[in-house]
């Protein structure tokens, strides 16, 4: 097994009876879905005396080694720590062969090519599944079925609110969970990851919202919407079925 890409950690007792899920008091309420099943260490040391090691990553190992790993404290009772020499690759999602998905890779703020899909259902590369159905007007629109629904709804969202210079108009919290959003179609990852890593910045901003909005096609389609591809997103898209995977830089 390989050493957990990312780790959190909450200190609590270093001696005495099992702590059950005393521990998780201490997660903030928004996070505790993250960790139901996490795997976890108790009373083991930490960056903050002993505690609990947690990570809801499978099949990894879960040790505090300060040398190969950067730590952050994200709160009262909560650190978080990641690994130097991750990959992306550690945090991959499996994407159904029968349904591969168009995605650019983008540059984020770790220096590593993450994989973003083209959300936008008017896209030219847009490639997710959909079907076909009577909508309540009595028009027949076109449904994308979960799980990517919530992404394509938010790729509406998002071109409704950037200007064709990729100027965002999005309320700052719904922008991040955006991105993140998209993010999360191929890989196991959350807003909290993504900070964590260091994605966000405002380069890899750029990046993200171009592939999701598939910018590089639709500037040279449609006139004053678009300006053309920003420098972020570099090559031609790829269709991610599974086998298909960004660099491990």
């Amino acid at each position: 097994m390989n050493d957990a890409a990312i780790l959190y950690f909450v200190p609590g007792p270093s001696s005495g009876i099992g702590l059950g899920d005393a521990w998780k008091r201490d997660i903030p309420e928004d996070r505790k879905a993250r960790f139901e099943k996490a795997q976890h260490r108790e009373r083991v040391a930490g960056p903050d005396g002993r505690g609990v090691l947690m990570s809801w990553q499978s099949k990894v190992l879960i040790d505090y080694e300060p040398k190969n790993q950067t730590w952050r404290k994200i709160g009262p009772q909560m650190w978080v720590g990641v690994r130097n020499d991750y990959s992306p690759v550690e945090f991959a999602r499996p994407i159904d062969p029968r349904h591969p998905v168009t995605a650019y890779a983008v540059t984020m703020g770790d220096g590593k090519d993450w994989l973003v899909p083209v959300a936008l259902a008017d896209a030219p590369n847009f490639s997710m599944p959909w079907r076909e159905a009577r909508g309540e007007g009595g028009d027949i629109i076109r449904e994308v079925p979960p799980p990517y629904k919530q992404v394509c709804d938010m790729a509406e969202d998002l071109w409704r609110h950037t200007s064709g210079d990729l100027e965002f108009e999005m309320e700052e919290d719904a922008l991040r969970e955006a991105l993140a959003t998209a993010l999360a179609v191929h890989y196991e990852v959350d807003l909290e990851d993504c900070l964590a890593l260091g994605l966000l910045t405002n380069e890899s901003y750029q990046g993200i919202v171009a592939a999701i909005l598939d910018y590089p096609s639709i500037a040279e389609i449609v006139s004053g919407k678009a300006s053309g591809p920003p420098a972020t997103v570099s090559g031609d898209p790829v269709l991610s079925d599974g086998t298909s995977q960004p660099s491990q830089t």
